[in-house]
């Protein structure tokens, strides 16, 4: 830094707190994203599970199946979760 070009301290601080800002602004938004990835895998893999598809077109099982769905979305916590671990 030239000479005659020394922050104040307060504006040194200031400074430091928008870059820590900005960074959990960044953290923030991807975190969004993976997020709103993981249940749009969450929604497809759903749709796509043999085992609702059954259960909704029988009708003694069919009221199981919001039983089913909840296990789809707590196992992708878990996964999740496991992967943030790492």
């Amino acid at each position: 830094m030239p000479v005659g070009s020394v922050l104040s301290p307060s504006k040194g601080i200031q400074d430091h707190y928008d870059r820590v800002l900005h960074e959990l602004e960044l953290f923030n938004r991807e975190r969004f994203l993976t997020l709103r990835e993981g249940i749009s895998k969450i929604q497809i893999g759903m749709k796509a599970d043999d085992i609702i598809q059954t259960m909704r077109e029988d009708p003694s099982s069919s009221h199981f199946t919001f039983l089913r769905m909840k296990e789809i979305v707590d196992n992708a916590i878990i996964v999740e979760l496991e992967q943030n671990l790492v």
